[in-house]
């Protein structure tokens, strides 16, 4: 069956309109994926760091005072 090429513009437009959305939030998902897992990966890094630590060079990194008493006891 022929239609007129204005037929076929008329029907071709809200299709193409729509999957044009698609690709849009389909990349957009990606890019949310992507940006989390990144920060999962960070924040892995910072507890494996955090967790190897020191208690008392964890306090020293973060200006707090360190109890050279407890930092003697732990050496023991």
């Amino acid at each position: 069956m022929f239609f007129p090429v204005d037929m076929r513009m008329s029907v071709a437009g809200p299709v193409e309109y729509f999957q044009d959305k698609a690709h849009q939030r389909q990349a957009m998902a990606v890019e949310a994926l992507e940006s989390s897992v990144k920060i999962l990966r960070e924040k892995g890094e910072i507890d494996a760091q955090v967790s190897s630590a020191d208690a008392a060079d964890l306090c020293g990194s973060y200006g707090l005072p360190v109890d050279e008493e407890w930092r003697a006891q732990q050496s023991m």
